[in-house]
């Protein structure tokens, strides 16, 4: 019998896609470049049959804002016709012209994420601006109205740790399947003082989430990248089970390390998909996730305190913050380790 393969191991389940970079709204944690980069869409096809086929069943499609993409329309109508199911996260404010491709496509359609700063038209407008929070609130009318699943998802910075109960109330009564927090991922200094929150932080506002989840019928969680601070594997990403496709064509270990703002670091890049088959891709993803959760159990067995948080600990290590050091000596946390990331092409 032949030796297995990583990919046999450890089969891709799901796919996440940058369709673009390029954003109507200006959210100053957003750790995306600003830039005016759509996926090809012949490509897109092409990589979304080689992932059906080697197992692939579900697709995430995020930005940038995705309905900016020219032909989301025909990425809808040519996800579905694959007998791929997907879900996409958008601000809401272009979902008008959507609704007759979702109501075309609705069999495929898993979820929609709708990306939201408050509990509030003030708190959140105060981030996206004028007119965004009944733009959001429009878009989920809608939703309600054609019947299509939708959940909430919120960054945590300084500025909403304190809404988390209300922005889960406020998820329940507008009908969500899930309310969703993700802690905001730096970009630079000034935003790590402003608006990161401290490890303690952090672990209060998962466990009020978890308390709220607790009374709740509707899910109420934190995202990948919450607190773990024992050795295993923290996330989809590093368990194999999903790889991501970002909007310059090339697939990446994980959405939130792709086109990363002021990332000097792209250790996470696998491929160009126009020169490499999916099956291969997707084999030397497996390396690169095997090796950094190894990476992460030797840095928490070695009492690095930002191993506990394994999206924090993947930007330092990727060299995504390569701004911190001092920043973080002043906040009373220490640099993940110092260690280069192994080459995507060294097998482990």
């Amino acid at each position: 019998m032949p030796e297995a393969t990583l990919s046999d191991v450890l089969p891709v389940k799901r796919l996440t896609v940058g369709l673009t970079n390029l954003c109507n709204l200006d959210c100053d944690y957003c750790l995306r470049v600003a830039e005016t980069q759509h996926l090809d869409f012949d490509l897109l096809h092409e990589v979304l049959r080689q992932a059906r086929d080697y197992g692939v069943t579900a697709v995430t499609y995020t930005g940038g804002e995705v309905l900016l993409h020219p032909r989301f329309q025909d990425v809808l109508r040519r996800t579905a016709a694959l007998g791929l199911a997907y879900s996409f996260v958008t601000n809401g404010w272009h979902f008008p012209k959507a609704v007759p491709v979702l109501r075309e496509t609705k069999a495929a359609l898993y979820r929609i994420f709708f990306s939201l700063d408050g509990p509030t038209e003030a708190a959140h407008d105060a981030v996206r601006g004028k007119g965004s929070f009944r733009k959001l609130m429009a878009a989920i009318a809608l939703c309600r109205f054609h019947g299509f699943p939708f959940g909430i998802n919120m960054v945590v910075t300084k500025r909403s740790v304190g809404s988390i109960e209300a922005m889960a109330v406020l998820g329940a009564r507008l009908g969500a399947d899930v309310v969703q927090f993700m802690h905001m991922l730096p970009t630079s200094e000034e935003y790590d003082r402003t608006l990161s929150l401290t490890p303690d932080e952090r672990r209060a506002a998962e466990q009020e989430a978890m308390a709220v989840n607790a009374i709740l019928r509707m899910p109420v969680q934190f995202a990948a990248g919450h607190s773990m601070p024992v050795p295993g594997t923290p996330c989809v990403s590093l368990a194999g089970e999903t790889v991501n496709l970002d909007c310059r064509g090339r697939l990446t270990l994980c959405c939130n390390l792709s086109d990363f703002r002021h990332a000097v670091g792209e250790a996470d890049v696998i491929a160009d998909m126009r020169t490499t088959s999916f099956r291969e891709a997707c084999e030397q993803v497996h390396r690169l996730a095997r090796f950094q959760r190894e990476r992460r159990n030797a840095a928490l067995a070695a009492g690095d305190a930002t191993a506990e948080f394994p999206c924090h600990f993947c930007i330092a290590t990727f060299d995504k913050t390569t701004w911190q050091g001092l920043a973080l000596v002043q906040l009373g946390r220490r640099r993940a380790a110092d260690s280069k990331p192994l080459p995507w092409s060294v097998s482990v």
